[in-house]
């Protein structure tokens, strides 16, 4: 949720170290918090927090939980990111491979 601010103001700053802070707050959010990560890369969607990767809180019927609601506000925040990010910054492709993969699943 904070992507979209960070990338604003890096942009009024004119200061790329704004974006290369989200991004290492997003990598870790991604691929490292919880062991994993709570980006699964298999559905494209992303888990609430580290209790609920798998292994941990399981559905009724023993699948993982996703984060539902929070999936929506991950697909805004990337898309919000994506508006205020010029388009040569060096991890929009990353932001534009995750979206796409998290909108279609």
């Amino acid at each position: 949720m904070a992507m979209p601010p960070f990338a604003r103001i890096g942009v009024l700053r004119k200061d790329p170290q704004y974006w290369e802070k989200v991004y290492a707050l997003y990598h870790h959010t991604k691929r490292v918090e919880g062991g994993p990560g709570l980006h699964d890369a298999a559905t494209g969607l992303w888990y609430r927090d580290k209790r609920f990767l798998p292994g941990g809180i399981l559905s009724p019927s023993g699948k993982p939980v996703v984060w539902s609601r929070g999936n929506g506000w991950v697909a805004g925040g990337h898309v919000k990111t994506l508006k205020a990010l010029p388009g040569s910054e060096r991890h929009t492709g990353e932001y534009k491979e995750t979206l796409t993969k998290l909108v279609a699943a």
